[in-house]
């Protein structure tokens, strides 16, 4: 089977609304900025933001119906300050105030990465009435009423193992990472830095591990970005890569992966020495990673062929198909075991669709069980069905030879349900290979 994450991470294709719009305020965030804020720790998400002057007073109608209710909650403005970083500005102590902020986010931060952007975030008295839109938006407390305490934050985003697992096991084929791998090694320091761009678009989460990294002893490093290649493979692309520091990321894949097998999807990477665009060289060597095992990535077919090997009779995976004669063909499993009602299946649609845009025109998703150990039926309420036959032929071609638990896709057939109930079935014959 598919490697299973231990470590918490969500990323944003699996957010709601509620807390993509954080994450957006967060990203978008301005020098000179000032926010309403909601802190409802009781709320999920638990932080509410309305930048001032932007109409809508819904944070001020949340802290009205919050009071009404007599729920404990903070609320007042959240100011951006030159350096980009945020001040949370009150009636309640502002040392209470930062431990609460912290407490939560170490929590939330799974859910809604970019929490990570209230690091060193400080907190201060608000004089003023935060529903008047001139005086908020014109409000500067004094400097020295501004608290912080950075060791609030220590925890909240750790340049540990588990961290870099975490990231790595939520990037699925098709995306991106920024990365920053060491140029030496260090004791207890990790050697490599990388955050999804998905969860960190302005590299803030990234920049915040990299400075704890070195303050715990790395020294220099080079950045880049990395790419999750279709089998898994992960390709790290950056100026001045060189063999060594493959070599020693090997090693030290090899002394944690038992703790954080997520750290597997490293083997077989490869570093892109590059320089203007251009690859000067291709930095891999399988040997290195010889005592080091890499479960099926999911995303990867794979992973695919494992779900389907372990399918047992009565057995039943949520599917998407797609392929045609613009991209190559491709097969998506979840066991509904796994997801009872589809919400990680779901989840994972946007990603196949921005990996294979054309798949819009043609993919087929349904349920696929297996009826016998050697039969499998797929249902679909699809509109269009029709190419289902040639697409398995075309992923039995592809990758039958190479996987042969697909080969249990030879005469599946597919019903068709329609409305009113009506069933049609895809003959079972025409996608026999």
């Amino acid at each position: 089977m598919p490697e299973a994450s231990t470590t918490p991470g969500i990323d944003a294709g699996r957010q709601t609304p509620a807390h993509e719009q954080l994450s957006r305020t967060l990203w978008l965030r301005k020098r000179g900025e000032v926010f309403r804020f909601l802190f409802d720790p009781a709320a999920d998400p638990g932080l509410t933001l309305e930048r001032i002057g932007q109409g809508g007073g819904g944070v001020l109608a949340q802290v009205a119906a919050a009071g009404a209710q007599r729920r404990r909650i903070d609320s007042g403005l959240m100011l951006v300050d030159g350096r980009e970083g945020l001040a949370f500005c009150s009636p309640a102590e502002p040392m209470s105030l930062l431990r609460r902020l912290a407490d939560w986010a170490g929590g939330a931060i799974a859910a809604t990465p970019a929490l990570a952007l209230l690091a060193d975030a400080g907190a201060g008295p608000l004089t003023v009435d935060p529903a008047d839109d001139a005086a908020a938006a014109a409000y500067v407390p004094d400097g020295e009423q501004v608290v912080y305490d950075q060791t609030l934050w220590d925890t909240l985003l750790e340049p540990i193992p588990a961290t870099i697992a975490a990231a790595l096991a939520a990037t699925p084929p098709g995306e991106r990472l920024w990365f920053w791998l060491a140029e030496d090694e260090a004791e207890g320091i990790v050697p490599l830095i990388v955050q999804p761009v998905a969860w960190d678009p302005n590299h803030d989460r990234t920049n915040w591990l990299i400075d704890r990294n070195i303050v715990r002893g790395a020294g220099e490093g080079i950045g880049g970005t990395a790419t999750i290649c279709d089998d898994g493979a992960i390709q790290f692309l950056g100026p001045g890569l060189y063999p060594e520091m493959l070599r020693q990321l090997a090693r030290w894949v090899a002394r944690e992966h038992t703790a954080h097998p997520a750290l597997g999807r490293l083997v077989d990477c490869q570093l892109l020495d590059a320089e203007g665009g251009t690859v000067d060289r291709v930095i891999a060597d399988p040997a290195l990673w010889a005592d080091v095992a890499r479960d099926p990535v999911p995303g990867t077919i794979r992973a695919t062929a494992s779900v389907l090997a372990d399918l047992p009779v009565s057995g039943e995976c949520w599917f998407w198909l797609a392929g045609g004669a613009a991209e190559p063909p491709f097969l998506h499993l979840m066991p509904i075991a796994d997801d009872p009602d589809g919400v990680a299946f779901q989840a994972d649609l946007p990603r196949l669709y921005r990996r294979f845009p054309n798949a819009y025109a043609d993919a087929v998703s349904g349920v696929m069980s297996r009826a016998t150990a050697e039969r499998l039926l797929c249902t679909s309420h699809d509109a269009q069905v029709q190419q289902f036959p040639a697409q398995v032929k075309a992923l039995l071609d592809r990758y039958g030879a190479e996987f042969p638990s697909l080969r249990a896709l030879v005469g599946t057939s597919l019903v068709q349900a329609g409305t009113g109930g009506t069933m049609h079935v895809i003959a079972a014959d025409a996608a026999q290979h």
